[in-house]
């Protein structure tokens, strides 16, 4: 079962389970109020586990990273509290936590690292024990049953759920259980429309394993369904307004003699589809993102919240001369590369381009 951490009348946004004498706290994914954030307290969460377990005099025997991507690695690998550090005062081991989770899963020592990775704390005291020193609260309501679902659920809808929900109606996934839209519309980049409530209602199905209707969210702007939608880079706009999706500069400017190059560019440029990419690599790679030819972790060098605008989505697995009218793409088609890189990527493709069409990789 999991639990919601307590700090005195807070209830903060951190989860834990527990699981025997171990105390295991979930990673944080997400940027604090997007609307794929999830664990957003995780610091704060952290820090009151440590404080409740020392005034319970429960010592932390014992901790390491358990991630799923780092599973392969052995255990003292990955270990970053050690029986000697048993004694430290609650502040102390935050920062020996913090700092040493950083560099798991590493393969250099630069400094840097995502230290907000799901960890097991191994503790002296049994599974009863713990509860009873722990303000936790269980996390057990059967959302099913409610009207209205909480905003805190709704918020687990992250881009690459309404990027999935995106291309299963576009391709004629049922949307029985919702009404045509009458007010507004989601603008997909070749005039499509949808409607929004079905989009997120689809995306949240996923997210919550049930069914989810129009009865357990409201739409409209500044609610939850909207910010998700426009976070994941689809434009909710008035269906009087007729506009048609813009084309960007560089676009224009491959146009002529260059019918496949434009096609991917216009495919990396789907709507929502760069930010249903990096979501899912955050998932995948305990909510860091980074380059994957050199390594450029942006939110380690900009003390910003857009620096993951750094990164990119590039096309790369399926060769454009190879796409057909109806090519779906993937996810797993694209990978995350900086500015620089994908620049250089096109760039490549222009320089193969105008040594023939037929050239690989194009």
């Amino acid at each position: 079962m999991a639990f919601r951490i307590r700090d005195g009348d807070q209830l903060l946004d951190a989860h834990v389970e527990l699981d025997g004498s171990d105390v295991r706290l979930f990673s944080r994914s997400g940027r604090r109020g997007a609307p794929d954030a999830r664990n957003s307290d995780y610091a704060p969460g952290l820090r009151a586990l440590l404080a409740q377990l020392a005034k319970a005099s429960i010592q932390i025997e014992a901790a390491w990273v358990d991630s799923a991507g780092v599973q392969s690695m052995p255990l003292q690998a990955r270990q970053i509290l050690r029986p000697e550090d048993a004694g430290q005062a609650p502040a102390e081991q935050f920062t020996r936590l913090s700092q040493r989770m950083r560099r798991v899963g590493r393969d250099d020592d630069r400094p840097g690292g995502n230290n907000n990775k799901l960890i097991r704390l191994r503790t002296n005291a049994a599974s009863p024990a713990l509860r009873a020193a722990l303000d936790l609260m269980p996390v057990d309501q059967d959302l099913r049953s409610i009207d209205r679902l909480p905003d805190a659920e709704l918020r687990r809808v992250g881009p690459r759920h309404i990027w999935r929900a995106v291309e299963a109606l576009r391709t004629g996934a049922d949307t029985a259980l919702f009404a045509r839209s009458t007010d507004y519309d989601v603008v997909l980049e070749d005039g499509t429309r949808l409607p929004p409530k079905a989009v997120f209602g689809r995306a949240a199905t996923e997210v919550l394993g049930f069914p989810v209707g129009p009865r357990h969210f409201s739409a409209g702007r500044g609610t939850v369904c909207f910010q998700a939608l426009n976070q994941a880079g689809f434009p909710v706009v008035d269906r009087s307004d007729k506009g048609s999706a813009e084309t960007s500069d560089d676009e224009r400017g491959w146009a002529e003699g260059a019918p496949r190059l434009v096609r991917h560019l216009q495919r990396e440029r789907a709507r929502g589809l760069s930010q249903a990419k990096k979501d899912a690599f955050r998932a995948d790679h305990d909510g860091r993102l980074f380059c994957e030819d050199c390594g450029l972790e942006p939110s380690l060098h900009y003390e910003d919240d857009l620096a993951d605008a750094c990164i990119e989505a590039h096309h790369t697995r399926t060769a454009v001369a190879d796409m057909q009218d109806d090519h779906v793409t993937r996810l797993e088609d694209l990978r995350c590369l900086c500015a620089n890189c994908h620049r250089l990527e096109h760039a490549r493709l222009r320089t193969r381009a105008s040594g023939g069409e037929g050239s690989a990789g194009v």
